[in-house]
């Protein structure tokens, strides 16, 4: 199998993932649905974007750049939306503020420092090996709390409603994370296995969540 097969199947997946949710946001107009929605299309973008690499079999510094800040402010949304759903809107205008404020200042000291461009060789996985740690310890400051908050929004829906499908969001965000943290700690190689697989386990708690009754 190629290694840009992987991402190529992640960014199917999300896309129709994303058309699916941004289907319900037009219907409801929630705040948690739009969110998903951009998050969504930002993990198409990222992922497509490992397919290109893969495919051509190298990585431009503009498309990493993208691609990078893509990957970690995409987590940080998703993380806003359950907040949003959870906490209400006054909580999760704050996180995505946060949010948002933690993504600008990443772009912009990517902008200036720039990437190692010798590590981008041969359109290999490298996750944020290629980023200066400035912008690597930026990337976390949307990772962590929007996985804890992904995680924790769905243990928590578990706990007060016990559907199952929150059960399949708490697994596909632990290993989504536990793929992006093995490459950050420089085991890069399971990390499309794991974008895909953890995002096809989230798109599966999604649908089986449409088959429980909403209060409108």
């Amino acid at each position: 199998m190629g290694s840009w097969l992987l991402p190529l199947i992640a960014s199917v997946i999300s896309l129709v993932f994303a058309i699916e949710v941004s289907r319900q946001y037009l219907r409801r107009r929630r705040a948690y649905q739009f969110w998903w929605t951009v998050s969504l299309l930002l993990y198409t973008f990222a992922a497509f974007a490992e397919f290109l690499a893969a495919f051509r079999g190298a990585w431009s510094p503009s498309l990493y750049t993208l691609y990078y800040i893509s990957a970690a402010a995409l987590v940080g949304f998703m993380g806003g939306g359950t907040v949003y759903l959870i906490g209400g809107r006054r909580v999760g205008h704050v996180f995505i503020l946060v949010m948002g404020a933690a993504t600008v200042a990443m772009a912009a000291v990517a902008a200036s420092e720039g990437v190692n461009t010798a590590a981008l060789a041969g359109g290999r996985v490298v996750a944020g090996q290629a980023m200066p740690n400035t912008v690597r310890l930026l990337a976390m400051l949307l990772t962590i709390p929007g996985s804890l908050a992904l995680f924790g929004g769905a243990a928590y829906s578990w706990w007060k409603t016990r559907h199952h499908f929150n059960l399949l969001i708490a697994l596909g965000t632990l290993i989504i994370s536990g793929a992006g943290g093995a490459a950050r700690m420089g085991r890069p190689e399971f990390l499309y296995l794991g974008e895909m697989l953890g995002l096809a386990v989230l798109f599966a708690g999604f649908l089986l969540s449409r088959e429980v009754p909403r209060r409108s």
